[in-house]
């Protein structure tokens, strides 16, 4: 697909064919083909206009017509697992104890699964369901604060 504008840059129409540039530039106007649109550069057709956007900052960002917003919900799907040395470092700089957490998650609703949660796993992972609840139970109880968590447990 090429895409042609005129001079002021507003699209003027769009054709499957190789447009003359020869005929074209005779009329100050110009083609972006479609690859063009596919790569790094992100062309706004907005009011029949080209805008060369900022590149996108990442694959977890879209474009809301002004801006770049990241997409959290997407981001926290593709986050690493941390092993317990993470997790537990990361406690620490929160200053919150093994045994304050212990103390919590069995005085908690969830205590049985969230007890070998908290004692057994390996690995934890940022979107499952008992890791947020034992977020919760030791106080760590929004999206933000455990992205915030989470992505200083990961440089440990």
């Amino acid at each position: 697909m090429f895409y042609i504008f005129n001079k002021d840059g507003e699209m003027i129409c769009h054709c499957d064919n190789m447009p003359d540039d020869t005929d074209l530039l005779s009329r100050d106007e110009f083609f972006v083909e479609s690859e063009e649109l596919n790569g790094h550069l992100v062309y706004n057709f907005t009011n029949h206009k080209i805008d060369v956007l900022p590149t996108k900052p990442s694959p977890f960002h879209k474009w809301n017509g002004s801006e770049w917003i990241i997409n959290k919900e997407l981001e926290r799907q593709v986050m690493p697992m941390i092993d317990q040395r993470q997790f537990r470092l990361t406690l620490l700089e929160y200053s919150i104890t093994e045994a304050s957490v212990t103390k919590k998650v069995k005085a908690s609703e969830d205590k049985d699964v969230l007890l070998i949660e908290w004692q057994y796993s390996t690995y934890f992972k940022r979107t499952s369901e008992n890791v947020i609840k034992l977020f919760h139970v030791i106080g760590i109880d929004t999206d933000d604060a455990i992205d915030d968590f989470w992505n200083k447990a990961k440089e440990k």
